[in-house]
């Protein structure tokens, strides 16, 4: 069975994020976004899926840069909890810390090249 590599790992990450970009840029702000059905459905699939990803790294210098247990938790929340998703958090999540895990996923990736 073929397994991805860190490297592709943390770009399929970008692309998740830069998918959420995509998502709310379409609609003009995160609230708006939150606020429309297929809008706020996309969004916690990317966020589901980064957690998704991040949970399948096994390099220790990767994991040890990344907020690894709360991108988990996050993952959780959405897919066990559903109906219990605070707006507010996610909101505040997109908006401070996705822009952040960016960067970070983005510095990851120059230091694999």
């Amino acid at each position: 069975m073929y397994k991805k590599s860190g490297l592709a790992k943390l770009e399929l990450i970008l692309k998740y994020i830069n998918d959420i970009n995509i998502i709310i840029e379409n609609h003009h702000s995160i609230e708006a976004a939150l606020s429309d059905m297929e809008g706020e459905y996309a969004l916690l699939m990317c966020l589901t899926q980064i957690g998704e990803t991040v949970n399948k790294l096994s390099e220790t210098k990767i994991l040890d840069a990344l907020p690894v247990s709360k991108i988990i938790g996050l993952r959780n929340r959405i897919v066990h909890g559903y109906e219990d998703i605070d707006k507010r958090m996610v909101s505040e999540i997109l908006n401070h810390h996705i822009p952040e895990l960016g960067k970070i996923i983005t510095g990851l990736i120059e230091n694999q090249r």
